[in-house]
Protein backbone atom coordinates (compact mmCIF):
# COMPACT_ATOMS: atom_id res chain seq x y z
CA UNK A 1 0.00 0.00 0.00
CA UNK A 2 2.95 2.22 0.47
CA UNK A 3 4.44 1.63 -2.73
CA UNK A 4 0.86 2.51 -4.29
CA UNK A 5 0.63 6.05 -2.01
CA UNK A 6 4.16 6.39 -2.86
CA UNK A 7 3.03 6.26 -7.55
CA UNK A 8 -0.10 8.37 -7.13
CA UNK A 9 2.04 10.68 -5.14
CA UNK A 10 4.81 10.63 -7.67
CA UNK A 11 1.83 11.01 -10.62
CA UNK A 12 0.77 14.26 -8.75
CA UNK A 13 3.85 15.74 -8.65
CA UNK A 14 4.56 15.04 -12.55
CA UNK A 15 0.75 16.18 -13.42
CA UNK A 16 1.36 19.59 -11.20
CA UNK A 17 4.83 20.09 -12.88
CA UNK A 18 3.52 19.76 -15.71
CA UNK A 19 0.44 22.46 -15.36
CA UNK A 20 2.96 24.66 -13.88
CA UNK A 21 5.33 24.60 -16.74
CA UNK A 22 2.24 24.53 -19.34
CA UNK A 23 1.23 28.00 -17.28
CA UNK A 24 4.44 29.51 -17.64
CA UNK A 25 4.72 28.96 -21.07
CA UNK A 26 1.92 30.55 -21.89
CA UNK A 27 2.21 33.43 -19.75
CA UNK A 28 5.47 34.16 -21.09
CA UNK A 29 4.02 33.95 -25.09
CA UNK A 30 0.34 35.03 -24.77
CA UNK A 31 -0.12 37.01 -21.33
CA UNK A 32 3.52 39.12 -21.73
CA UNK A 33 3.32 39.68 -25.48
CA UNK A 34 -0.13 40.77 -25.11
CA UNK A 35 0.51 43.19 -21.92
CA UNK A 36 3.75 44.54 -24.04
CA UNK A 37 1.12 45.34 -26.99
CA UNK A 38 -1.08 46.85 -25.11
CA UNK A 39 1.84 49.10 -23.27
CA UNK A 40 3.46 50.26 -26.72
CA UNK A 41 -0.35 51.15 -27.97
CA UNK A 42 -0.59 53.27 -24.60
CA UNK A 43 2.39 54.71 -25.20
CA UNK A 44 2.22 55.58 -28.82
CA UNK A 45 -1.19 57.58 -27.53
CA UNK A 46 0.36 59.43 -25.37
CA UNK A 47 3.31 60.82 -27.77
CA UNK A 48 0.00 61.88 -30.11
CA UNK A 49 -1.27 63.07 -27.35
CA UNK A 50 1.58 65.35 -25.82
CA UNK A 51 2.91 66.02 -29.79
CA UNK A 52 -0.45 67.43 -30.43
CA UNK A 53 -0.93 69.48 -26.98
CA UNK A 54 2.07 70.83 -27.81
CA UNK A 55 1.19 72.27 -31.55
CA UNK A 56 -2.02 73.60 -29.91
CA UNK A 57 0.17 75.54 -27.34
CA UNK A 58 2.10 76.87 -30.21
CA UNK A 59 -1.39 78.08 -32.29
CA UNK A 60 -2.37 79.36 -28.93
CA UNK A 61 0.90 81.34 -28.60
CA UNK A 62 0.59 82.52 -31.91
CA UNK A 63 -2.72 83.21 -31.68
CA UNK A 64 -2.24 85.49 -28.59
CA UNK A 65 1.04 87.11 -29.76
CA UNK A 66 -0.71 88.66 -33.03
CA UNK A 67 -3.49 89.42 -31.35
CA UNK A 68 -1.70 91.27 -28.35
CA UNK A 69 0.12 93.30 -31.42
CA UNK A 70 -3.17 94.17 -32.95
CA UNK A 71 -3.89 95.80 -29.47
CA UNK A 72 -0.83 97.71 -29.46
CA UNK A 73 -1.43 99.12 -33.08
CA UNK A 74 -4.92 99.61 -31.98
CA UNK A 75 -6.54 97.50 -34.11
CA UNK A 76 -8.85 94.45 -33.66
CA UNK A 77 -7.84 90.51 -33.72
CA UNK A 78 -6.53 88.60 -35.90
CA UNK A 79 -10.42 86.71 -36.17
CA UNK A 80 -11.90 90.27 -37.35
CA UNK A 81 -9.28 90.82 -40.33
CA UNK A 82 -6.30 92.61 -38.21
CA UNK A 83 -3.54 92.32 -40.50
CA UNK A 84 0.21 93.36 -39.20
CA UNK A 85 3.27 94.86 -40.42
CA UNK A 86 5.21 92.64 -42.21
CA UNK A 87 8.22 92.81 -40.21
CA UNK A 88 6.13 91.79 -37.00
CA UNK A 89 3.42 89.60 -38.83
CA UNK A 90 6.96 86.90 -40.30
CA UNK A 91 8.53 87.36 -36.31
CA UNK A 92 5.42 85.64 -35.26
CA UNK A 93 5.19 83.31 -37.93
CA UNK A 94 8.41 82.29 -37.42
CA UNK A 95 8.31 81.72 -33.63
CA UNK A 96 5.52 79.28 -34.44
CA UNK A 97 7.11 77.48 -36.78
CA UNK A 98 10.22 77.16 -34.81
CA UNK A 99 7.66 76.15 -31.88
CA UNK A 100 5.95 73.24 -33.85
CA UNK A 101 9.52 72.18 -35.52
CA UNK A 102 10.91 72.05 -31.43
CA UNK A 103 7.57 69.92 -30.60
CA UNK A 104 8.44 67.64 -33.47
CA UNK A 105 11.66 67.25 -31.98
CA UNK A 106 10.81 66.55 -28.90
CA UNK A 107 8.17 64.26 -29.55
CA UNK A 108 8.30 62.27 -32.96
CA UNK A 109 6.37 61.02 -34.91
CA UNK A 110 6.92 57.02 -34.65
Amino acid sequence: MNNLDLNKGVQLSIIVAVLLISFSIFYQFVIKDRIKSAEQKADKIMDKIKRDTCLSSCDTDYMNNWNYNCKEFGLDKKEDGCTLPTYIAKDITENCRKCKEECLKVHPIK
